[in-house]
């Protein structure tokens, strides 16, 4: 990363650690940038900036780039449920391998078994301009979703 780009981070960063203080949010301050090696050639502007709201710390093992993990979600684009694995199997994907939404694979590391987080995803990080399945996500709409973490398997 260019010097500018880790003054830019580092600058971003402090203000997010002040920001969600502030407000008395558990924010990781870890999470407000995405990982290194899941970022694109451009910088993500604050203005892209993943959401991450603890809703239950879990006491199990931690998901990391590379781990195999099943999760429950419910989906909501402009307050209306799209989906939910609720009525069905877990959903199970390897972190760090592009399988899912970059706001998924900013969102979810650092998640432990058994913890329960909101993700509120910035277009950027979600199906962006485009949208998707079949028009029930609209160009350019942020994503909510609550995720369980149920299970890692830490096989590479």
């Amino acid at each position: 990363m260019p010097r500018s780009g880790r003054a830019f981070f580092l600058a971003a960063l402090s203000y997010g650690l002040l920001f969600s203080t502030s407000f008395g949010c558990r924010r990781h301050p870890h999470k407000t940038h995405p990982p290194s090696d899941l970022q694109s050639d451009a910088e993500i502007a604050p203005a892209q900036q993943l959401k991450i709201d603890d809703l239950r710390i879990g006491a199990g093992k931690t998901a990391a780039s590379g781990s195999m993990v099943s999760i429950d979600y419910t989906g909501w684009v402009n307050e209306a449920r799209f989906d939910t694995t609720l009525n069905r199997r877990p959903l199970e994907f390897r972190l760090g391998k592009g399988e899912v939404l970059r706001g998924w694979e900013v969102g979810i590391p650092g998640m432990r078994v058994g913890g329960k987080r909101r993700l509120t995803i910035p277009p950027e990080l979600g199906y962006g301009a485009k949208g998707s399945l079949g028009g029930a996500i609209p160009p350019n709409s942020v994503l909510v979703f609550e995720i369980e973490l149920r299970d890692i398997d830490r096989q590479r």
